[in-house]
C-alpha cells in the first residue's frame, strides 16, 4: 500500500537454526528500516534475498531505495535521528 516494489529471493534459505521469535524480530527490523528509507523516494524498491555460502554461512541481503546516503563516522554507519 506504500507503492514500494518488492523483490524476494529466498529459495535457497535454510534458517532452521533460528527460533521463530528470532526470525520474526530480525526480519521485522530489517523490513521496517528498508520501508522507512524507501517510502520517501520516487523510485521505491526493496530487494531481499537469503543465500547459503559453503553450507555454513547464511547471507541476508536487503537493498532499498533511499533519498540520502547513510551517515558514516569512522567507517561505522549510524542513524542521525
Amino acid at each position: 500500500n506504500k507503492g514500494i516494489e518488492l523483490s524476494v529471493n529466498i529459495r535457497e534459505a535454510n534458517i532452521n537454526f533460528m527460533t521463530e521469535p528470532d526470525i520474526t524480530s530480525l526480519f521485522d527490523n530489517l523490513f521496517d528500516n528498508a520501508i522507512e528509507a524507501a517510502e520517501g523516494c520516487e523510485n521505491k524498491f526493496i530487494d531481499f534475498s537469503i543465500n547459503m555460502r559453503n553450507k555454513n554461512f547464511l547471507v541476508v541481503n536487503f537493498a532499498n531505495s533511499c533519498n540520502t546516503a547513510p551517515k558514516k563516522q569512522n567507517g561505522v554507519i549510524f542513524n542521525s535521528k
